[in-house]
């Protein structure tokens, strides 16, 4: 992946699983997007419990939050040949908020210290890739008040610029809400202002995560 600029991180869109066989071992990856420590742990955990007759289980995980926390483990297997190569490819990559498991079943014939790093690798990779990693964009959220005549005419500017309907309520006059990237944050504003004469004044609500493009292992 190559740097984005502009973004709170990059972490994946949905479940993703994998599955590598070499020398009759058996690799199983799933991938997932968490946030925070606990949810990180429960998701092992659960492929455990799915997986109970398997003879390890190596994950790796990285949160952010106030501070950025991660954990690996080998699980059994020799040291730095399976938690260590799955943090790498989190860091390597950019990856956050995300967890990242690999199950294998032994299949009676060893791998060494470099078909391990391979296997444990490439079914990470899959699973991840599977799970299609997103960009995270900063943004921010608002509403505002308008006539139902420039209501039609705010919700086409707010759509022409980039920016995401979140809802609308009709009452007395329209409050439509929506939410932008932080980058176009000040053009959509000012085009607002442009666009009722100063009428419409946009109230931030606070700020949000938005998703941006998908990206490539």
């Amino acid at each position: 992946m190559n740097p984005v600029p502009d973004i709170s991180h990059i972490t994946l869109s949905k479940l993703g699983s994998s599955e590598y066989e070499i020398k009759k071992s058996v690799f199983i990856g799933n991938a997932m997007r968490v946030s925070s420590p606990l949810q990180a742990e429960e998701f092992v955990n659960s492929i455990r419990s799915k997986y109970p007759d398997a003879r390890h289980v190596a994950y790796a995980w990285i949160v952010s939050t106030d501070t950025k926390m991660q954990k690996f483990s080998d699980d059994g297997e020799p040291a730095g040949t399976a938690g260590k190569p799955l943090i790498s490819l989190l860091t390597s990559r950019g990856l956050s908020d995300c967890v990242v498991t690999v199950t294998r079943y032994f299949g009676g014939v060893l791998l060494g210290t470099g078909g391990l790093v391979h296997s444990y690798t490439k079914a990470a990779v899959d699973a991840i890739e599977d799970a299609l990693p997103v960009v995270i964009e900063r943004g921010v959220r608002y509403e505002l008040d308008c006539t139902y005549a420039m209501s039609e005419k705010i919700v086409y500017l707010l759509n022409s610029l980039g920016a995401k309907i979140t809802g609308t309520e009709y009452a007395y006059d329209v409050k439509v809400f929506f939410e932008c990237k932080l980058m176009i944050e000040d053009n959509i504003l000012y085009s607002i202002t442009q666009l009722s004469s100063g009428k419409v004044i946009p109230i931030k609500l606070g700020e949000c995560d938005i998703e941006g493009q998908r990206l490539e292992v």
